[in-house]
């Protein structure tokens, strides 16, 4: 399949590019890119659609879906397809306008929950008329009446997906700019130690993973069986909280940071049941924000100020230079310590080398165990006694401690191996 990616390229929009590039081809053509890459299979042009560009992507392409997303309200970084006159009625209009010249056959228009919040007591249903309760909703509403005519006007699929707050359970998906509501908190939290709540303490949200709102998207995009009306899918957990259980999760983490309220919510996405989501999708949202906030606070909140030293070290890890350093330097300390210790009644209690051997083929698996087993062979050999093959050879007692380090790099390394293989495993399962 071949979807086009325009409107506003938040890191909502690179996340569902990452989810469809794997098995498609997908092109991004706005006026803001992203500055990182996004694999092979994604294409990225410069490109508003009022841009000749923009036209000649569509030209020079076949596409089976447009994906349009929507700058929603809690996004900060609007630039490329702002929720404004100018980018719901000029933007928006002219990647129709492309649709309907190059016939792209399935539109699909990311927007908002906010278009329901002039009814907050009431049940967001897709069959219920739209009633915004602020400027932001009534921009984005204006955008979804332009696809009403579209619909009729160009006899396209068109698809409207209301998305709650959306919320990166992992770093590298906030692509360095603040873009949701949560990660405005962390960050608030973190530099000023203070955090203010769009709304009452009452007020009623919930909070969609950008995991689950990329497979849905996706889902919507490429789905075959189409209505003649526009088609509105809104997409909730099922779980919605409030603002107050919120503070409590900031609380629970970091009792010294203040927590306001705005005391206006007309602009809160209003929590939504997943009916045409579940019926005609089968799509189920399995994240919740209470069970990842912990772990968001903890990259995000912990060590605000070391995420560049965290993230270099993992990417170091990686490498095999820095395998051979650590797996050197782990070496020298042991035999270091065998020989300071080597007299003591401490080197009778403990075992250095078997210690270094539970180490790193615990970290780094059966190769890296069989390796540290043959280097603390060594170590003994010339350490306890003192060279003498034929002292080893020909007496069998001397084998010994050799056997009992192979068999426990082997076999430790082995177990390590295993549960990472089955982690992995798992993980694909969680993901199809």
């Amino acid at each position: 399949m071949n979807i086009l990616i325009t409107g506003n390229i938040s890191s909502l929009a690179l996340k569902f590019a990452s989810e469809a590039g794997e098995n498609s081809k997908v092109i991004i053509a706005s006026g803001k890119l992203p500055k990182r890459r996004l694999g092979v299979n994604v294409h990225t042009y410069a490109a508003s659609p009022r841009d000749k560009l923009f036209g000649r992507v569509i030209e020079s392409n076949s596409f089976d879906a447009m994906v349009y997303f929507l700058a929603r309200g809690e996004e900060t970084d609007v630039s490329g397809g702002e929720v404004s006159v100018i980018g719901t009625s000029i933007e928006f209009a002219a990647a129709l306008e492309h649709c309907r010249v190059r016939n792209i056959p399935r539109i699909v228009l990311v927007s908002s929950g906010e278009v329901y919040s002039g009814r907050p007591n009431e049940a967001a249903l897709e069959s219920a008329a739209p009633i915004p309760g602020g400027v932001g909703g009534c921009l984005i509403k204006t955008a979804e009446d332009m696809c009403k005519y579209y619909q009729i006007a160009i006899l396209r699929s068109i698809t409207v997906v209301h998305l709650p707050y959306v919320y990166f359970r992992e770093p590298n998906d906030f692509d360095e700019s603040k873009d949701s509501l949560i990660t405005n908190i962390i960050y608030d939290a973190v530099s000023k130690k203070s955090v203010t709540l769009p709304g009452y303490p009452f007020t009623k949200c919930d909070f969609l993973s950008a995991d689950d709102a990329a497979k849905l998207i996706l889902l919507t995009a490429d789905k075959r069986a189409f209505s003649d009306d526009v088609e509105v899918v809104n997409a909730g957990t099922g779980s919605p909280i409030t603002f107050e259980n919120l503070e409590r999760m900031i609380k629970t983490d970091y009792p010294d940071v203040s927590v306001n309220y705005s005391n206006d919510d007309t602009d809160v996405p209003v929590p939504m049941p997943s009916e045409s989501a579940k019926t005609e999708y089968d799509w189920t949202a399995l994240e919740r924000i209470d069970d990842d906030f912990p772990d968001m606070s903890f990259y995000y909140f912990k060590a605000p100020h070391n995420k560049g030293i965290i993230a270099a070290v993992k990417a170091l890890r990686s490498r095999r230079t820095f395998f051979a350093v650590e797996f050197a330097t782990a070496t020298v300390l042991m035999q270091a310590v065998v020989m300071q210790f080597g007299t003591s009644m401490v080197s009778g209690l403990i075992d250095f080398r078997l210690l270094y051997i539970v180490i790193l083929s615990t970290l780094h698996g059966i190769a890296a165990g069989i390796v540290s087993a043959l280097l603390a062979i060594v170590s003994l050999m010339f350490s306890s006694l003192r060279g003498d093959w034929r002292t080893i050879l020909y007496n069998p007692e001397n084998w010994m401690p050799f056997a009992i380090y192979l068999i426990v790099g082997t076999v430790l390394g082995y177990t390590a191996d295993k549960k990472r293989d089955d982690l992995a495993n798992a993980n694909e399962q969680l993901q199809i």
